[in-house]
């Protein structure tokens, strides 16, 4: 979904898992990235105002899974997932969270099928914030908040926000 809202185009996205690694979907999740890229470079330019958010379903680097060595081979980890989405943010996007927490083990995404997943910290960091060089230079904070995944029946994921010095 694409919006202009105060001057701030933003593009919201869900990437598809990818199920398995020999999956068709795993295929087609690598390919989304590339036509992203490619929707990027027609319609946008790095010195507007651009925040592309959503649930992306990759941890980009090892600092966003709890146990990286573990996950080589997971649709949400494989290489060739991480090359697919550091192709697409090679357009030249700023992970704004990753700016005011550069530190390993903040997560936004939670298996229900791990017990206290939240309270152990066991967790990945699928939601991002990338933001063009224009709008990350605006960029006063960013947080996950884990509240309202600590609620009773929350969703698998945490919000995950960011504060822009807008004029």
């Amino acid at each position: 979904m694409r919006a202009r809202v105060g001057g701030v185009t933003l593009v919201n996205s869900y990437v598809p898992q990818g199920r398995e690694l020999t999956h068709a979907m795993y295929r087609y999740k690598r390919e989304w990235f590339r036509r992203l890229r490619r929707y990027f470079d027609r319609h946008v330019r790095p010195d507007e105002l651009l925040l592309w958010c959503g649930d992306l379903n990759v941890a980009a680097e090892p600092a966003d899974v709890h146990a990286p060595e573990r996950y080589a081979r997971h649709v949400c980890f494989h290489v060739a997932a991480r090359r697919a989405l550091a192709g697409c943010r090679a357009w030249g996007f700023v992970d704004v969270y990753r700016r005011f927490h550069p530190e390993p083990g903040r997560y936004s995404f939670f298996d229900y099928r791990t017990p206290q997943a939240v309270q152990r910290n066991i967790g990945w960091r699928l939601d991002y914030l990338l933001a063009s060089p224009a709008l990350a230079a605006r960029a006063m904070a960013a947080e996950i908040d884990l509240a309202p995944r600590r609620a009773p029946r929350p969703s698998d994921h945490a919000p995950v926000w960011a504060d822009f010095a807008l004029d």
